[in-house]
């Protein structure tokens, strides 16, 4: 039996379904949030009444970050076709208009670790301003 209910656009928990499952690269992508001490996170996080989700977000903050995987499957991948980019496109200029920071990272960018300093910069002034929240370390180098 299916829902009549409009969408609210605000957050909703991850997908409970069986066909729901993360992917290597978003799993991959959460033991890197954790490991690197990111204040709590939504996955799956509905941002507007077409029911777009994203991977990873930080409502509060109107933070996200999108897990781009299959982008070297060429005219096959669903979002590195014509019709997937161009939905794509529409998802993160709606994101845009509604006053989200929408990061986007590939494979190499979760196996070289190299997006948290981009999180970090989009994140750290809410954190400061959290007197209940523990100011993580940075790398040496690190700067704004």
């Amino acid at each position: 039996m299916s829902s009549t209910k409009k969408d609210n656009g605000k957050s909703s928990p991850p997908k409970e379904s069986s066909s729901y499952k993360r992917s290597k690269l978003e799993k991959k992508t959460a033991l890197i949030l954790r490991a690197e001490g990111f204040p709590a996170w939504v996955e799956e996080h509905r941002f507007c009444e077409r029911r777009w989700r994203f991977d990873f977000a930080w409502p509060d903050q109107m933070v996200a970050l999108e897990v781009e995987g299959g982008i070297w499957k060429g005219k096959f991948g669903g979002h590195t076709s014509g019709k997937g980019f161009t939905k794509d496109c529409d998802k993160y200029n709606t994101a845009t208009a509604m006053g989200w920071r929408v990061f986007r990272i590939t494979n190499v960018h979760v196996k070289e670790v190299n997006f948290t300093d981009w999180l970090w910069a989009a994140l750290k002034p809410h954190i400061e301003s959290d007197p209940n929240h523990d100011i993580p370390i940075f790398p040496d180098g690190f700067s704004f």
